[in-house]
């Protein structure tokens, strides 16, 4: 796996990183204080513990002295001001090395095969069979996914672009929502944005892919099992294909998400720097190709509705419905599905988490 653009697979809620618990902000970089450390280098950690209990930045800072450093766990430079907690990475528990969760892969994996394998105009959520079998027609147990250590990681900034319109008005356009209720085409680096641990382009780690088709073809033999089996037909061809039969699937959902996101965005394109996301969308066109010795997969936070989905529910992104919302007294019908999230990264705008997946 090689990262294409950041890339974050999330810890869970309960281990966000709060200003003034779990870091301080001190010349432009972010400290992650680590409270064995702090003990270590005989901190008075009755003093520290009262001063993070009233998160007291200043406090923390000045109590830690020129020991900042040593007593953090992790440093990382400040990409923006937010004040949203830090989304911290998913890490090995032996090597505290950031970890792609083999479930995480094969959780985009899923979505890529629930497309493939579903009829047209079908939402039969029965497509990849059951896991409440005695013996499983879930699908995805024919397919494991191992985990990915990485080496290092870094935080980003990500801002939410976002669909509004102006007061009686009918048109909606393009923007960057800046608080729970405005939303304008001016990009701003700060306000209502969220910084991400990510795992940042270039780098790469190992993991296994291993498929099961004999084991399917026991499934298939079994009488009872094999009539709650759909589209055995179509997964048996894909086990059988191997890799290549994978890859091939996964660029040609990665191809059509694109086309379609390209649409969305030269759709709304009066939002400020929308030109940068349309140039990243046509560089990831680019690195999609059919021989499928590769493929480039979208996964993780940041993924958004439509890959969630498999990318098989609508024809196109502008024209997904609408919800209706009461707002002072009026009646108003708001798109669905009408925002992203987007990552600055190396001065540009870049949707997150696209990945190449290669053989070795």
């Amino acid at each position: 796996m090689e990262v294409l653009t950041p890339l974050t697979v999330g810890a869970g809620n309960e281990n966000e990183w709060i200003r003034g618990v779990d870091y301080v902000v001190k010349n432009g970089k972010v400290y992650i204080l680590d409270l064995q450390k702090a003990v270590a280098h005989g901190t008075d950690i009755d003093c520290l513990s009262k001063l993070l209990a009233s998160a007291d930045e200043k406090g923390i800072c000045e109590l830690l002295g020129n020991q900042l450093d040593d007593t953090s766990r992790y440093i990382f430079c400040l990409p923006a001001l937010s004040v949203n907690p830090i989304k911290s990475f998913l890490r090995s528990q032996f090597h505290d090395k950031p970890l792609v969760a083999g479930s995480s892969l094969k959780g985009a994996l899923r979505s890529i095969l629930f497309s493939r394998f579903r009829q047209d105009e079908q939402n039969d959520t029965s497509v990849l069979g059951s896991i409440r079998e005695r013996y499983g027609t879930d699908f995805m147990q024919f397919i494991q996914v191992g985990d990915i250590e990485m080496q290092s990681t870094s935080l980003v900034n990500t801002r939410l672009f976002n669909l509004w319109k102006e007061r009686n008005r009918n048109e909606w356009h393009g923007g960057w929502k800046h608080a729970n209720n405005f939303t304008s085409k001016d990009y701003q680096p700060s306000g209502f944005n969220t910084l991400y641990e990510c795992i940042p382009p270039g780098q790469s780690g190992r993991g296994t892919i291993k498929f099961s088709a004999d084991a399917f073809e026991t499934v298939l033999q079994d009488p009872k099992l094999s009539l709650k089996v759909k589209y055995a037909d179509a997964k048996k061809e894909l086990l059988n294909g191997g890799i290549e039969s994978l890859f091939g699937f996964v660029n040609d959902i990665t191809w059509d998400y694109l086309l379609k996101e390209k649409e969305f965005f030269e759709h709304y394109k009066d939002a400020e720097r929308t030109d940068e996301i349309l140039e990243f969308i046509e560089d990831m066109l680019d690195l999609v190709q059919k021989k499928n010795s590769y493929c480039i997969l979208k996964m993780s936070a940041g993924s958004g509705f439509h890959s969630i989905t498999g990318d098989w529910k609508y024809d196109d992104f502008i024209d997904t419905g609408y919800r209706t919302k009461y707002i002072n007294g009026a009646e108003t019908k708001i798109p669905l599905y009408k925002s992203r999230k987007i990552v600055e990264y190396n001065k540009g705008l870049q949707l997150m988490g696209f990945v190449k997946l290669s053989v070795l």
